[in-house]
Parts: structure tokens; C-alpha cells; sequence
């Protein structure tokens, strides 16, 4: 892989603020679709992690909905 800046790809899930590994430790390959060379793994995670995911982005939503489009606009 020639990643410019390696150190910014992360095989890790990002949800509530945290880069988080699956609590099983189980990891699934992720390959190039063009070439089939192994890009990286990312965490297989539970079902009941994929739904603390879900409940967090909700909530974020919830807080991010009630900023102004303008403050949402410095933001981005």
C-alpha cells in the first residue's frame, strides 16, 4: 500500500469519540477490489456493538440537528 501518510489509516472502528478494537478481538480483511492485495482489517464487531454505534450516532445527531446551519458551517 503507498499511503502518503500511513499513520492516518486506522484499523480500528470510530464511534463515540473512541477508535475501538471488537470486544471478541475478531478482525475482517479488507482487500483491494481491483487487485485483490489486503489493504488492511477492520474490527468484526457484535451486534451489540454495532447498536452502541447507532445509539451513539443517534445521539450525536440529536445535539449536532440543534446547532444553527451556520454554526454547523464552521464547523465543517
Amino acid at each position: 500500500m503507498n499511503l502518503k501518510h500511513p499513520e492516518l489509516l486506522q484499523h480500528a472502528n470510530y464511534w463515540d469519540g473512541l477508535w475501538r478494537q471488537s470486544s471478541s478481538g475478531e478482525t475482517l480483511e479488507v482487500t483491494n477490489p481491483a487487485n485483490g492485495k489486503l489493504i488492511g482489517r477492520v474490527p468484526r464487531v457484535s451486534r451489540a456493538e454495532v447498536a452502541s454505534a447507532i445509539q451513539s450516532a443517534d445521539a450525536a445527531f440529536q445535539r449536532w440537528r440543534q446547532e444553527t446551519a451556520q454554526k454547523r458551517g464552521q464547523v465543517l
